[in-house]
């Protein structure tokens, strides 16, 4: 199968390069509109993110489009926002944050009608976002800050 653990190739300009395993799971998700399970989801964090993939593809969505892929953002956001906590190795915090400044950044570049209403209602939907983004300030507080403040708060 294509999913092999080194990705599968791929040809551009006479040229043949591996594809990222990590950009393989993406298409998967986004393309073919294909759910991942919990072990796609595990293996997936375990994979270094490609922000600048989710950026781009985001960012290159109509408004349109990126409303019919609100259920992947969602399902996406969600995963992350889910290790983020002590319990996930540091490489998994890392990939979770990275994938969700790829998701952001994605975002930004789609006209949206109002980002400050139509981006939570994306990402969580409107109700359950004041919940999720007061849980995600502390963590991200943490994660963010320097490494003698967070050895000192633990």
């Amino acid at each position: 199968s294509g999913m092999s653990a080194g990705g599968s190739k791929f040809e551009l300009d006479d040229r043949s390069y591996l594809r990222e395993k990590v950009i393989e799971v993406y298409e998967k998700l986004w393309l073919r509109g294909a759910p991942l399970d919990a072990s796609g989801w595990a293996e997936l964090f375990f994979l270094k993110p490609n922000a600048a993939w989710l950026q781009s593809y985001l960012g290159s969505l109509t408004a349109a489009r990126l409303r019919a892929s609100t259920p992947t953002v969602r399902a996406l956001w969600a995963e992350c926002a889910a290790r983020l906590g002590h319990e996930h190795e540091p490489s998994v915090r890392g990939h979770a944050l990275e994938t969700m400044s790829g998701i952001l950044l994605g975002l930004g570049g789609v006209p949206l009608h109002s980002f400050a209403s139509d981006a939570p209602e994306l990402l969580t939907g409107l109700d359950e976002a004041e919940g999720c983004f007061d849980e995600l300030a502390p963590m991200l507080r943490e994660l963010l800050a320097p490494p003698s403040a967070a050895a000192a708060a633990s």
